[in-house]
């Protein structure tokens, strides 16, 4: 009942903060994205045979998270270091 609620709460952010995004415009792609997306797709297709995209996808997703953190970690602390009272 408790995740249940923390769920409902955290659906319910998500909702309110995402509530001004259906007010933009509708986005419309350049018309050789999908040409793009296709070549890219021809270029990782024999790559599925040895390591599966899914697993590269996720490698990737799992590095950028942690670069990202990192980085926001090192500013972080360039920022406080730059506190006068700080060491």
């Amino acid at each position: 009942m408790i995740i249940t609620g923390l769920l409902y709460l955290i659906y319910g952010i998500v909702w309110v903060l995402s509530g001004p995004l259906l007010l933009l415009a509708d986005v419309s792609l350049v018309s050789g994205m999908g040409a793009a997306v296709n070549t890219a797709g021809g270029y990782l297709s024999p790559l599925d045979a040895i390591i599966p995209v899914a697993v590269l996808v996720s490698v990737l997703t799992v590095f950028l998270a942690f670069e990202s953190g990192y980085g926001i970690y090192k500013i972080t602390m360039w920022v406080i270091r730059r506190i006068p009272t700080q060491s």
